[in-house]
């Protein structure tokens, strides 16, 4: 059996949570987090743990292009399961620690936004919690 450890690991390493801006909604910012991965029975395992901390993820063949060899994708796009993931990973983050407490802080002004219905009153703040990841993610791979 994988550890949350383990897991928390293979994020820093292989993993990644994206949210999206779409252009024609501007107040739409679809998030998902996944893991991508050539070996289809690792992620299986980590499905399955994740299963036991009630987390539901699917997984799915990777689309590949050329001669590239076959890539497996392990992933949730629904906000709950990734508050889940994130709360259950973020005690053992390294590299990915401060990308996952913004993508959290992100999560609750959404969801503050939609039980209140005050999308506009949250907008800025949304706005600046998604440039911020994007710079994190800049950042490190420069």
């Amino acid at each position: 059996m994988l550890s949350v450890e383990y897991v928390a690991g293979f994020f820093d390493a292989d993993g990644c949570v994206t949210i999206s801006k779409i252009k024609r909604s501007p107040q739409a910012y679809p998030i998902a987090f996944r893991f991508d991965n050539g070996s289809y029975n690792v992620l299986k395992l980590m499905q399955y743990m994740l299963e036991l901390c009630e987390i539901k993820m699917h997984l799915r063949r990777k689309k590949v292009s050329g001669n590239s060899a076959p890539a497996w994708r392990l992933e949730t796009n629904k906000s709950s399961e990734v508050t889940k993931i994130c709360l259950l990973l973020q005690p053992h983050l390294v590299v990915k620690q401060k990308e996952v407490e913004l993508t959290l802080e992100f999560l609750r002004y959404r969801k503050v936004a939609k039980d209140t219905k005050m999308r506009n009153a949250f907008k800025d703040e949304k706005f600046a919690l998604y440039k911020r990841i994007k710079e994190l993610k800049h950042e490190r791979y420069i």
